[in-house]
């Protein structure tokens, strides 16, 4: 029962990882260098670091920080 809690979880782990990475390698490789501009979060994050000296990692953060806070919130955390 543990060992399959444990392997569950490991891969949830590993597509989280595997999606975060194809999100990362579509924005570097196709809308930074198109100058596309995406929606939503990362969409002002994105038109930020234009406008901004701040860089777009940073923006990702900081934006994304409300709706975490929030979510923490919902979740009962």
């Amino acid at each position: 029962m543990f060992k399959s809690i444990i392997i569950r979880e490991l891969r949830n782990a590993g597509f989280i990882a595997l999606g975060v990475l194809s999100a990362g390698m579509g924005l570097k490789g196709f809308l930074l260098s198109s100058n596309f501009i995406d929606g939503g979060v990362t969409g002002v994050s994105m038109l930020l670091a234009k406008t901004t000296p701040l860089p777009l990692e940073l923006w990702l953060i900081l934006v994304n920080l409300p709706f975490i806070a929030v979510g923490f919130r919902q979740m009962g955390g």
